[in-house]
């Protein structure tokens, strides 16, 4: 009798146009983050808790800080954002393990300097593998349906 658990499931590459549904999901997810962060300045400013050179100047780093932190805890913590999830997505690493933080931080680095013309690279790559999956030794799959 096979035992389901040792079963291996063959898994395609992600497609850009799945990779960007499930970015814009995550988006909105990161948009109340920043929300949240963005009202705590604004209470802090008001009460005059902070001076306003280093709202100005925090605010921002924050933002970004925060961010990072949401993907990093994702990928570490099953490779998948809920937006990867919404669309089967699975985030790894080359030898097929959960990303390292140096990984991460390098993917998510590239991701936000290319300001998406990374995702080009998806058109031409045989494994559909964008320019941040390239340089930070990462790969998207498509998880199969029976899996969910």
């Amino acid at each position: 009798m096979d035992n389901p658990e040792k079963q291996t499931v063959s898994v395609d590459h992600a497609g850009v146009f799945r990779r960007i549904a499930a970015l814009v999901y995550d988006s909105f997810l990161i948009g109340a983050i920043w929300f949240g962060l963005a009202g705590i300045a604004v209470i802090l400013n008001h009460g005059e808790a902070l001076p306003s050179w280093a709202n100005h100047y925090l605010l921002f780093p924050a933002l970004v800080l925060s961010t990072f932190l949401f993907y990093f805890w994702f990928w570490t913590h099953g490779g998948q954002t809920l937006g990867m999830r919404a669309w089967r997505l699975r985030i790894l690493s080359n030898n097929n393990k959960t990303p390292s933080l140096a990984q991460c931080l390098k993917r998510f680095t590239v991701a936000i300097l290319s300001l998406g013309s990374g995702f080009l690279l998806c058109f031409v790559n045989k494994e559909k593998r964008s320019l941040h999956d390239l340089l930070s030794s990462t790969h998207i799959v498509l998880m199969p349906k029976e899996i969910y």
